[in-house]
């Protein structure tokens, strides 16, 4: 239903049905549809069921209202959907802290700060003669 993700992927189903002046289902009547905001539909035309229904799969990337027009016999009907935004979150930062032993001197504070990728660093520094590989924390 309205409205899904603007994802590419969720979908909204637009069913018409085609009835005559007096109220009869009309089968076999072919339906065709344009859509606007960059939307796609899985069909642009589909020919109506024995209740005189069709249906329309439609999905989008881009968000905000989309009108679909639906069109049979020179009749036409618009209708506005939406698509809401798609909110994705991303962690910028993490920090690991853990105590690290060096052989032979007091234990220091091994500080990871990361957006996506861990990279090392030591508070206090490193005695003299020790190095820290900023990618492998080794």
């Amino acid at each position: 239903g309205s409205p899904a993700q603007a994802d590419n992927s969720e979908s909204i189903t637009l069913t018409y049905k085609v009835i005559d002046k007096s109220g009869n289902t009309l089968p076999n009547q072919t339906i065709t549809i344009s859509v606007n905001n960059n939307a796609v539909s899985d069909n642009s035309s589909v020919v109506t069921d024995n209740q005189g229904e069709a249906s329309f799969v439609v999905r989008n990337s881009q968000s905000g209202t989309t009108t679909v027009s639906a069109s049979i016999n020179s009749h036409d009907i618009s209708t506005d959907i939406i698509f809401k935004p798609v909110i994705r979150t991303v962690v910028a930062n993490k920090m690991l802290s853990a105590k690290a032993p060096v052989t032979g001197y007091a234990p220091v504070d091994t500080i990871s700060t990361t957006a996506g990728v861990l990279t090392y660093s030591i508070s206090p520094s490193l005695p003299a003669g020790l190095v820290l590989d900023s990618a492998t924390g080794v």
